[in-house]
């Protein structure tokens, strides 16, 4: 994805790279099947239109991990 490349030219760590994609798919997929517990189809629907929401939630959390300002970045 555009994130992971943007956080590899950043020079962030691929550990905390996987650690934050880890995130952003576990909040995805938690958030949707608690919105649509009944509908496994609708919910794996919702997590993957929110994951890029979660990304941009887990950019955030790199910057924090590791100081280094993406929001600059392209």
């Amino acid at each position: 994805t555009e994130y992971i490349h943007k956080w590899e030219q950043a020079g962030v760590p691929e550990p905390i790279i996987n650690k934050a994609l880890k995130w952003a798919q576990d909040w995805s997929t938690h958030l949707a099947s608690r919105l649509a517990p009944n509908n496994p189809e609708l919910a794996g629907k919702f997590a993957e239109s929110i994951y890029p929401q979660a990304l941009s939630f887990a950019e955030k959390w790199i910057e924090a991990m590791t100081g280094i300002s993406l929001s600059q970045q392209k």
